[in-house]
């Protein structure tokens, strides 16, 4: 987005909201976590004050590439992780999967320039989002489910 208003006369700032929060859940009041990154202070603040409730805890952070690269990479996770349910695999599978993807995208996003901060254990835009995508009502889980009539040997 940065890229296409950059020549614009539009005064902008560019935000991530980011994390294992789905809408419904929101609307709810479901007790949640989630990241806003943004490189203005202020901005942060003001949409991290809006967003922030008694049932949604926000986090910030002004790495915006890395809250990025981290949202595009985790869905290869979570397509995996439907593909190991897809082909019956036991949940110990399914974790063990998820553990050593997370390592190997870890790399393509250091790779990429992506910063550590992003992808360390507590982190709402890497491994809140992991966590509700591969064991939520995600349509990236559901893909890799459906995948399994075309791959599988044990079908």
């Amino acid at each position: 987005v940065s890229k296409y208003l950059k020549n614009s006369s539009f005064n902008h700032n560019i935000a991530i909201f980011s994390g294992g929060t789905i809408a419904s859940d929101i609307a709810h009041r479901v007790p949640l976590i989630a990241e806003i990154a943004c490189k203005n202070n202020l901005c942060i603040e003001l949409i991290a004050d809006l967003f922030h409730s008694d049932t949604l805890r926000i986090y910030t952070n002004t790495d915006v590439l890395s809250a990025e690269i981290a949202g595009a990479l985790k869905n290869f996770i979570s397509i995996g992780a439907g593909i190991c349910e897809g082909l019956n695999f036991t949940i110990g599978t399914k974790a063990s999967f998820i553990t050593r993807a997370a390592f190997d995208v870890y790399k393509i996003a250091k790779k990429m320039g992506a910063s550590d901060t992003i992808f360390l254990p507590g982190s709402a835009s890497f491994w809140g989002d992991i966590m509700l995508s591969c064991f939520g009502r995600s349509e990236e889980r559901r893909v890799g489910k459906e995948c399994r009539s075309r791959w599988s040997p044990y079908h």
